[in-house]
């Protein structure tokens, strides 16, 4: 398996963020802001792509900002997969590609929370904005 570099790359205008991070049981990982003011341009698309190992579950969420200091979930957002677990997606293999619809913001971060309680969970995500 290829190992993920966390950070930002730019390949013809889509710019790819990589997360790799154990959360421990009832534990909570935010991801470092990623800047859409660079990043959303015209298109404003935005992408996940999450393979989940590991024996726990993980819910995954958004938070905005327009000032890159206070970060909100907005009252419009739902959660981008709330039951995300090693046999989740649709080959049962742990991974799925989600789109991601956030209101006009400068910046994105991604919180995920083991809901489990039990069992750590291992995410390996990549982030695809243009």
């Amino acid at each position: 398996m290829t190992q993920l570099v966390q950070g930002t790359k730019e390949y013809r205008n889509v710019y790819s963020t990589a997360i790799s991070q154990e959360i421990a049981d009832s534990g909570i990982y935010t991801s470092d802001a990623i800047d859409l003011t660079a990043n959303y341009g015209i298109v404003g698309t935005i992408s996940l792509q999450l393979i989940a190992t590991g024996d726990g579950v993980v819910k995954v969420e958004y938070l905005i900002s327009a000032d890159d200091t206070n970060y909100i979930t907005p009252s419009s957002a739902s959660e981008i997969v709330t039951v995300f677990t090693k046999t989740s997606g649709t080959a049962q293999d742990g991974k799925d590609f989600f789109s991601i619809t956030p209101p006009l913001c400068k910046s994105i971060k991604l919180k995920f929370t083991e809901t489990g309680t039990s069992d750590s969970i291992t995410i390996n995500a990549i982030v695809l904005t243009k």
